[in-house]
């Protein structure tokens, strides 16, 4: 709502450098902030491309409530709908409240803490053109040390000699597996369903202006693919703002931010604790990943007396599950300044979201092969937009060393 001097605040506020993050690779503005920010913990909630970012300032204050802080961009509260539809190229500053003087200025939403972020604008002169390109790949650094075929085997002959006496007479021919070395590594199940995932990111930008007036316009281009098999996110996002000084005492702008995201959601599980029996982390490595046909193994011999079961390799390799994103944030404010000192501003910001949740599971997975149910499929839609009006009064004058 307005500057401050740094002597006179009294809050709690971190400031990002910008210029600090100019050549750091980051797709997403809460990877510019790991690590950053004191007292902010921001992580990944799964760790796909395209998945929400959880970000607590100074702890979590409530048990049932959202413990999410306030993002208002370029003065707009709640212009985004995540943090996937700003291009990190776009942003000029940030700065985060994070004690109770964010509550005092925004009230009840901001008692989480806010992130205010500013927009970068052209500036007076010619008009420069910028391209930034960046081009990776990203994968697991290491999998985890887990048993092979042989080891597991050798653990299962170990449980079944110790559970009973009586079975510590018995032949070699009536354990378990009855020749461990013979099945050697076995299947990595995190190996089946992980590969080296390419990314690209393309930014474009022109700024400039005049005396009475600035503009920038950047159009961005992101596809990350996701380490697991099928999953990633392709993201088209544009931004345009433009000042004009309509006069000595009038000035107004413009802020439109457009982002188009179409996610591949990951359909498999590596080591959560849901539905761990199909977790690759879980599965036993005596299971084959395919039969000696050539099909996707769906037999899973470990589940009590066997069971048939969609493997993760048949998940991510047929299931479909889109998410497809729009979201339209636009802000027009006038300002006016009829004597020195004071100022009076008013805007209108319209934001505009919309969500497309596609699902298919078709009738070759083994689970429904098995019981015939033929295939599914689920189409879900969300929408939401606001009209926010904010009109504002500011008097700053100083006489000596006192300001009013």
């Amino acid at each position: 709502y307005g500057p401050v001097k740094k002597s006179d605040l009294t809050g709690a506020v971190s400031v990002v450098k910008m210029k600090d993050l100019e050549n750091v690779p980051v797709i997403r503005v809460d990877q510019m902030l790991q690590g950053r920010i004191a007292g902010a913990e921001i992580v990944s909630t799964t760790g796909e491309p395209g998945a929400a970012t959880s970000i607590r300032i100074r702890g979590t204050r409530s048990i049932s409530a959202t413990n999410e802080p306030l993002f208002v961009v370029d003065g707009v509260l709640d212009a985004i709908n995540s943090l996937n539809d700003i291009n990190p190229s776009d942003i000029a500053s940030i700065q985060v409240l994070k004690d109770a003087s964010s509550t005092a200025i925004y009230g009840s939403r901001g008692s989480n803490g806010v992130i205010v972020i500013t927009t970068k604008m052209g500036v007076s002169g010619k008009t420069n053109f910028i391209y930034h390109a960046d081009v990776g790949m990203s994968q697991l650094p290491r999998y985890l040390d887990l048993m092979n075929a042989q080891e597991f085997a050798n653990l299962q002959n170990d449980r079944f000699y110790f559970s009973s006496t009586a079975n510590q007479s018995k032949p070699l021919e009536e354990y378990p597996y009855k020749n461990p070395i013979a099945l050697g590594e076995g299947t990595n199940w995190t190996k089946e369903i992980t590969h080296t995932a390419p990314y690209q990111n393309h930014t474009f930008s022109a700024s400039g202006g005049d005396k009475a007036s600035s503009f920038y316009f950047s159009p961005n281009y992101n596809n990350t693919n996701g380490i697991i098999l099928n999953s990633g996110l392709e993201r088209y996002q544009a931004r345009f703002n433009y000042d004009r000084t309509l006069s000595k005492y009038v000035k107004a702008g413009l802020r439109i931010n457009y982002a188009y995201l179409d996610q591949n959601v990951n359909k498999a599980d590596i080591g959560s604790n849901v539905l761990w029996y199909r977790s690759t982390m879980m599965l036993a490595p005596t299971i084959s990943a395919y039969k000696p046909n050539g099909d996707l193994n769906d037999f899973n011999t470990q589940w009590y007396t066997g069971t048939l079961f969609d493997s993760p390799l048949a998940n991510v390799l047929l299931q479909q599950k889109k998410q497809e994103r729009k979201t339209l944030s636009s802000n027009m404010f006038l300002e006016v300044t009829p004597i020195k000192g004071l100022k009076i501003r008013s805007a209108v910001s319209f934001y505009d979201y919309n969500r497309f949740d596609d699902t298919f599971y078709p009738s070759a997975l083994p689970t429904r092969t098995s019981k015939n149910s033929g295939a599914y499929a689920a189409k879900a839609s969300y929408k939401d937009n606001n009209i926010l009006n904010e009109n504002t009064i500011n008097y700053n004058k100083a006489w000596g060393k006192n300001t009013f």
